[in-house]
């Protein structure tokens, strides 16, 4: 006899949760077909009552003891027995009936192995089938038996998920997963039984009761790795039993295929536990994909790749989530909590699909928002992450909002990227648009419909306020709050700001509109028990490695007091002053430099105060205009720059890295990216960005963005002048485009320019707006337009970045500062620059053998350039002289065109059609600014 013997066979009995089934193990030395030979002996005997085996720890895998055969109430020593039960309505579909019970048999069942195989096998033959009316008449007296057990499965189920939350509750790894799952399951009204759904509940029930059993302060590295999966999945199904509960139709609703699909879900959902409680028990390390309900069509089953489709639509870099960024665990507790029970709502008119998180700054928004978004990336919930950056506008721009948002639910929802590329198909031009409310319409709304996730889908848009100025952000908050209706009702968007004058006046609204929440977190809530304990479990946490050193000036903790009181509720001052204290200069010691804070008094302007007069000497004029010049540059970078990229930001200046070195090393506190050379430096936090620039509030500190601003755009013109040229990426072939040149050539070619020069061609003008003109300002100018603006399309060709051409010209031509002549010429570069965008954008050489020849011979650019390049294709006859009266084609309505008109600054277009739309246009680029 084997140790660990296996008998698999099912066998179905007709009787009442009040009998006793009894099990009886005996050894033999051999087997005859299905029959136990003579001679067999008894070695153990199991008896239970089948209502307690139902309502025990595990239904699906029950292990009871084996007692004596001589004496049933001692245990056979470690010897168990394991088998599964189930009711025969949930686990098996009524097609046939089962033949009369025997009315001794509805007293007790008792399963004798030897017997017993010969019952079953006759009783399997005697079945038949009966017609079809009997049939659905069994079923329904099966399913009221199947029901009652189902309430209490899914009763045991929620109370083990519960209990789980207790013995759970210090580890943060799962247990924020596990609460939410309770949450769900406990909140879902009471459902009619189905037996696949009762399958689910049913594992989901015996999984959770063995885990309640267990002692998570004992789980290794693997098993807790498990358990979160675990918790994951159980979030997921809860899900799924939500919808089936609150809409029952649903499947049937949704296409004929569904229901199989569904029912293969669930095996997917049951599959995942079994393997997942299996690696638990193993100790085993194990990799899983989260099983996430999503409906598929036929088309969409294809495997539909729409990438070239979307390739031309914008993305922000750089503008999701930073894990680094979350809350410690344990803290901001009751905070996202609440958001989590709002995402995890079902959806309704009680639920609105867009929330917005205010409080003032330094309350650790962000970080709560990065949390959220983190959680639900884990869970496969995250549709898309967008978190601005007052620092690196250029790139987390509103205008690239919808159109990056859209393209991460594409690859969170195959219906979705498939509507999606229909609707940019045959419509090019739509992909680059910049028009919020054009963005909203057909990259958020129009896919919207072809949805097919089951289950909340999360967004996250994070610092609102320091998205642009009040007129960018206008047309975005007009989208989320006034036509917020239009959003998916599983949507759940959370956007945290603080409260700008522009987003208050807006939010105003909010009280009436269902749709949208406005949760502020004011003064009185901040100064609560529950942020200070936050407050003191982050700083002892972040001053942990010199806690005996506190506790020997302050003993009793009374360092952490000290410092929570003196944050006044703000996270942001405890995060400056706890890496302030931790890394020390000038020969202090962290000791001192906290006596130093404590002697201060508190708010972050007095912190930043401290932290920069300890920092430099204010005395020091050649120190201070170091200082202002360094910071300077930093706080008006139209993008992050690290330090070996913003070390050349300076003219004729070759020991300017070690003077930015000598003004941002002790500011780690407050700035990023000063240890490394390729880290862009930027302000930790948008406060110390606004004390510096506010004198009221910095004094001598003051940072004059205008004289920054100034220098930058000295500096952007000196790079052009001297690093631009004639191929300079040294292509060797016209014959290939920049994208099908072999890796290494073009590589190498981009190579060739500089980071500081792509900075200057990318934002030269965005500097140039800033300040007045000045002499040398224009001189460099215009040499930048006579000598080098062809070199300048060739920087932004091989390094994909000619969308931004006419954007640079129109903001020039504009720039009230330029002379008449240098308007002229601008206005003949933006026609050159429209007129053959396509092949300059894809071949760099095709700027002088092919769009340089077909300029009109009146062209300026023509004139200006077409001397220096003679060995180029040339026209006998048949040129055009000037440029053809129609600039550029506008198209966008549906309808016919019936009014037109221009703005009063001549920089726009209105057009009204009868398709019910007005839109309005750029009026020297044709781009699509409004409709």
């Amino acid at each position: 006899m084997s140790a660990d013997p296996v008998w698999s066979e099912t066998l179905s009995f007709n009787t009442s949760q009040s009998s006793n089934l009894i099990c009886r193990v005996y050894k033999t030395p051999r087997r005859i077909g299905r029959a136990v030979s003579h001679g067999n002996e008894l070695i153990g005997i199991m008896e239970e009552e089948i209502l307690l085996l139902l309502k025990g720890a595990s239904i699906k895998e029950i292990i009871q003891p084996l007692n004596k055969p001589s004496d049933p109430g001692l245990p056979l020593g470690n010897t168990t027995i394991q088998f599964s039960i189930s009711m025969l309505g949930r686990t098996f579909p009524v097609l046939s009936p089962v033949l009369p019970t025997p009315p001794d048999a509805t007293t007790q069942a008792i399963l004798d192995i030897s017997p017993a195989l010969e019952l079953a096998e006759a009783a399997h033959l005697k079945m038949q089938t009966g017609p079809q009316q009997t049939a659905s008449a069994l079923k329904s007296g099966v399913d009221i038996v199947a029901s009652d057990s189902f309430s209490t499965n899914y009763g045991l189920l929620v109370e083990h998920v519960q209990a789980f939350i207790g013995v759970a509750d210090k580890l943060s790894e799962f247990h924020p997963y596990i609460k939410a799952a309770w949450g769900i399951l406990s909140a879902i009204p009471k459902i009619e039984c189905d037996g696949k759904i009762a399958d689910l509940v049913q594992d989901m029930q015996a999984l959770y009761a063995f885990l309640k059993a267990t002692d998570p302060s004992k789980y290794d590295g693997p098993q807790k790795k498990i358990v979160t999966s675990l918790a994951q999945q159980t979030i997921e199904c809860a899900y799924f039993i939500r919808q089936y509960a609150n809409d029952p139709n649903f499947w049937k609703r949704t296409g004929k295929n569904l229901i199989s699909d569904a029912d293969q879900k669930i095996q997917n959902f049951q599959d995942q536990f079994k393997k997942l409680k299996l690696a638990f028990t193993q100790h085993a390390v194990c990799e899983t994909q989260l099983v996430v309900l999503r409906i598929f069509n036929t088309v969409e089953k294809l495997g539909l790749d729409a990438t070239a489709d979307l390739k031309d639509m914008y993305y922000a870099k750089n503008a999701r989530f930073d894990s680094d960024k979350q809350c410690l665990p344990g803290t901001r507790i009751v905070v996202i909590d609440e958001l989590t029970d709002w995402i995890n709502n079902p959806d309704g008119q009680d639920t609105p699909q867009v929330l917005f998180f205010s409080a003032a700054a330094g309350f650790g928004k962000s970080a709560i928002a990065h949390t959220i978004a983190k959680h639900f990336h884990n869970l496969g919930r995250l549709g898309s992450s967008y978190c601005f950056d007052r620092a690196d506008q250029a790139n987390r721009s509103i205008k690239y909002l919808f159109s990056t948002i859209s393209q991460d639910l594409s690859d969170l929802d195959v219906a979705w990227k498939s509507a999606l590329c229909s609707v940019v198909t045959g419509n090019r031009a739509l992909c680059s648009t910049l028009a919020v409310k054009e963005q909203f319409d057909n990259f958020i709304v129009k896919p919207a419909a072809a949805l097919t996730t089951v289950g909340p889908i999360v967004i996250v848009i994070d610092a609102l306020d320091e998205s642009g100025s009040h007129i960018e952000r206008k047309p975005l908050l007009d989208m989320l709050i006034r036509r917020a209706a239009e959003l998916p009702k599983n949507f759940r968007i959370l956007i945290t700001t603080r409260l700008e004058p522009d987003v208050s006046k807006a939010l105003q609204l909010v009280h009436q509109n269902p749709y949208v929440k406005h949760k502020h977190m004011d003064a009185a809530e901040m100064d609560n028990m529950l942020n200070e304990l936050d407050l003191s479990l982050y700083i002892e946490y972040k001053l942990s490695d010199i806690k005996h050193e506190l506790e020997a000036r302050w003993p009793n903790h009374e360092w952490c007091s000290l410092l929570v009181k003196s944050s006044e509720g703000l996270f942001q001052w405890a995060a400056v002053t706890c890496h302030y204290i931790m890394n020390p200069y000038g020969g202090k010691l962290p000791v001192e430099h906290l006596e130093s804070f404590l002697e201060t008094r508190s708010g972050l302007d007095n912190l930043y105060y401290e932290v920069l007069n300890q920092a430099f000497q204010r005395n020091e004029f050649k120190v201070m205009n170091r200082y202002r010049s360094v910071m300077g540059r930093i706080l008006t970078a139209k993008e992050p720059l690290p330090l070996s990229t913003l070390s050349k930001m300076h003219v004729n200046n070759p020991g300017w890295m070690n003077e930015i070195k000598a003004i941002i090393e002790p500011l780690g506190c407050l700035l990023s990216g000063i240890n490394g050379n390729d880290i862009a430096i930027k302000p930790l936090h948008s406060s110390f960005h606004d004390y510096l620039t506010c004198f009221s509030r910095s004094g001598e500190f003051f940072i004059n963005l205008d004289n920054a601003e100034k220098e930058f755009a000295t500096t952007a013109l000196y790079i052009l002048k001297t690093e631009l040229s004639f191929n300079m990426c040294q292509l060797h072939t016209s014959y290939k485009a920049n994208d099908d040149l072999e890796g290494n050539i073009l590589q190498q070619a981009k190579e060739k320019v500089s980071s500081q020069l792509i900075y200057a061609c990318s934002f030269f003008a965005a500097h140039l707006m800033c300040v007045p003109s000045s002499g040398l300002l224009l001189e460099n100018l215009d040499y930048f337009f006579n000598y080098e603006f062809l070199y300048w399309l060739e920087v932004l060709s091989i390094t994909s970045k000619m969308s931004i051409a006419p954007g640079i010209l129109s903001s020039l031509l504009n720039w009230e500062k330029i002379d008449k002549n240098m308007k002229m010429f601008i206005e003949d570069a933006m026609k050159f620059v429209t007129t053959f965008f396509q092949p300059i954008s894809h071949s760099a050489p095709h700027i002088y053998l092919s769009a340089l020849p077909m300029l009109p011979s009146d062209s300026l650019i023509a004139k200006t350039y077409s001397c220096h390049f003679t060995r180029v294709v040339s026209f006998e006859r048949g040129k055009q002289i000037s440029w053809p009266s129609i600039n550029s084609i506008l198209q966008g309505h549906r309808g016919t065109v019936k009014a037109i008109a221009f703005s009063a600054d001549g920089k726009y277009i209105v057009s009204g059609s009868w398709d019910k739309t007005i839109r309005m246009w750029d009026a020297q680029t044709g781009k699509l600014v409004s409709d």
